[in-house]
């Protein structure tokens, strides 16, 4: 230990304590202003290498736990997910393998006392030698390989609890610091200036230079590829009839689909149903009770039907039931009525908690399957809408032959099979076209000169007669005046609410400016009181930029030299109270802070201590790597 910290005394302390300052200067305000060697590998690191099958199985590993988490809304979140996966594990590789190098360098042995502690510890109290097994197969790794790779990784571990307890008493001033941020309450006027207010103060451009500007820009006024069309989409629905059914085809569908055509076992009962889901335990027991009266009668001869009529508290009453499939009725329903001896008439009395039921078995039921003749009309219609697809795919190129080589109209064809015409009435681009009509804009303008298509809308094949094709084409200037005369503004706005909201700045400097008069000149004016930082969450304050000037403030003053600039408006802000915390309650909070801030260090020392190691390390990453 006392090794590591002699030999790294100028990067890890010295990194600790410019991150100390770091932190002062946050707290209170400062302001400085102002060559590949071989395809064997996936990651190296120094001598270090990474195999594209040990990259495989980190990410595979990965993929199993989000299934895990996620389970049924996986796929809801998966591409989200695992965007930059590949990149995350490469940086996690090469920090890794840099911080177990650099405890190796001081002597630093493998946790391998502690491994199968840690391995336990990540399956839970669920853990099994089974389950355990199961998850090295999945990542195709041996119980000796993953404890020898989890040992490694114990040598980081131990490399960053000591960066941790290197920050684990951070400085009072950096306590205090944290804790004075938090607290502290700020009260401000907030002059914005937005684009669209400066917007209407710029002037009318002469036509001259709006045409100036036009020409500058043409490029944003040119009119993409359009089209007009008329199309007739070739359904299954229009064809279904047409699609031919052989006798064969319905024996061997119905052979091969048998279980599709089972009558399941099944029975039909009257009963006696007695609610028992009471809270009152008196009650409970008083139903339970009435329940195995019931049952007795029953058992001796009584008739259950007359019995339903006065106790039931169900709505039939006796009356029997339908046709009940095994699994129905939970377990303990099966047990007593779906055995190989249970003959009718059998009566059980079932209790599940909630209802207390006195069964009689009236009928049986055993697997049947169900005959041809029954189920033909069923067999039909699934292979029509199942060969229907393809039976309109193939008409529809037919009728296309047909129409190319005999001179048809389109308008002919639709109405020879009942379909519908449809058309493109307007020009239009891919930009602007949706639904069936994006594929069949798509290919037009793909194939410009072609006016008669065969285009697969991916529910179905449509034919489609190009009316009219417009290539790419620069309009004139009268037909889109407004809205050059619109973008000119929208550029100068910005420039203009820029200018303005700096000779705001000016003038509130040199003397007070009424909120009237602001907003004279266009400002808005939005006064807050007394937040402190977490409350700011609302823009500007929300912004990076200006939280950090305004947390620098300790005193009322107008933040920063110039405007800050966020969402395309310009803001002011002028602090006109800080209200500093109790000094009484720090120390009921300096132990939280305390915690808070150490943290905040130790990740600052670690992502320094990793950037000064990368800065010294021959790092090669294979470019197949970003693509398994």
């Amino acid at each position: 230990m006392l090794k590591m910290m002699h030999k790294y005394y100028r990067s890890v302390l010295g990194t600790f304590f410019i991150c100390v300052i770091g932190f002062s200067m946050l707290f209170f305000g400062v302001d400085f202003g102002g060559g590949r060697s071989g395809e064997s590998y996936a990651v190296k690191v120094n001598d270090t290498e990474v195999s594209f099958e040990q990259f495989s199985q980190r990410k595979q590993l990965r993929t199993n736990q989000l299934l895990r988490m996620l389970g049924p809304n996986y796929q809801q979140f998966a591409a989200q997910l695992l965007e930059g996966m590949n990149q995350r594990i490469i940086d996690d590789i090469i920090k890794e393998t840099l911080l177990q190098e650099t405890a190796r360098e001081v002597g630093m042995a493998p946790g391998e006392a502690v491994v199968p502690k840690l391995v336990y510890n990540a399956f839970g109290p669920n853990f099994t030698m089974e389950s355990y097994r199961a998850f090295l197969r999945s990542i195709g790794s041996t119980e000796k390989e993953y404890h020898a790779q989890v040992a490694s990784q114990t040598l980081g571990s131990q490399v960053q609890n000591l960066l941790r307890q290197a920050s684990y008493s951070p400085p009072p001033l950096v306590i205090k610091g944290l804790y004075e941020q938090q607290e502290r309450k700020y009260s401000a006027r907030i002059i914005g200036l937005t684009e669209a207010a400066a917007k209407e103060r710029v002037e009318e451009p002469s036509e001259e230079k709006l045409k100036e500007f036009f020409e500058e820009n043409v490029i944003e006024y040119e009119l993409p590829p359009r089209i007009r069309a008329t199309y007739i989409v070739a359904k299954t629905d229009h064809f279904l009839n047409e699609v031919e059914v052989l006798d064969e085809d319905v024996e061997l569908y119905y052979v091969d689909n048998e279980k599709r055509f089972r009558n399941p076992a099944g029975v039909k009962i009257r009963e006696i149903a007695l609610d028992m889901d009471s809270a009152d335990m008196t009650a409970k027991i008083g139903v339970e009770s009435l329940a195995d009266e019931l049952f007795e009668k029953v058992e001796k001869g009584e008739d259950l039907k007359s019995l339903a009529v006065e106790y039931s508290d169900d709505t039939k009453k006796g009356d029997p039931s339908g046709w009940i499939e095994k699994g129905s009725q939970g377990a303990q329903f099966d047990k007593e009525f779906f055995g190989e001896d249970v003959k009718v008439g059998k009566r059980a009395l079932i209790k599940d908690g909630s209802k207390a039921r006195i069964v009689e078995l009236i009928e049986q039921q055993e697997i049947s399957i169900k005959p041809l003749d029954e189920v033909r009309e069923e067999i039909i219609k699934s292979l029509k809408d199942r060969d229907a697809p393809i039976f309109a795919a193939e008409k529809a190129r037919e009728l296309f032959d047909k129409w190319q080589t005999e001179g048809s109209k389109l308008e002919d064809l639709s109405k020879e099979y009942g379909i519908e015409v449809s058309a493109i009435a307007e020009l239009t681009g891919l930009e602007n076209a949706s639904g069936i009509q994006r594929p069949i804009v798509k290919d037009a303008l793909e194939f410009p000169g072609e006016t008669q298509l065969l285009v697969d809308t991916g529910e179905a094949l449509a034919l489609v007669r190009v009316d009219e094709f417009r290539d790419t084409e620069v309009p004139d200037f009268a037909s889109v005046r407004e809205k050059a005369l619109d973008d000119y503004k929208s550029e100068q706005a910005k420039t203009l609410a820029r200018d303005l909201s700096d000779k705001l700045l000016t003038d509130l400097e040199s003397g007070e400016l009424t909120d009237e008069a602001l907003k004279e000149r266009g400002a808005t004016v939005e006064l807050v009181s007394e937040k402190r930082s977490e409350e700011f969450n609302t823009v500007p304050l929300s912004s990076t930029e200006v939280r950090q000037a305004v947390l620098g403030t300790d005193s009322p003053r107008i933040v920063s030299g110039s405007p800050f600039e966020v969402n395309n408006a310009f803001y002011i802000i002028q602090i006109t109270e800080v209200k500093d915390p109790d000094p009484a309650n720090f120390q009921e909070r300096s132990a939280t802070i305390k915690k808070q801030s150490a943290e905040q260090l130790a990740l600052l020392l670690e992502e320094s201590l990793v950037s000064k190691l990368k800065a010294e390390t021959d790092i090669d990453v294979h470019p197949a790597t970003f693509e398994q």
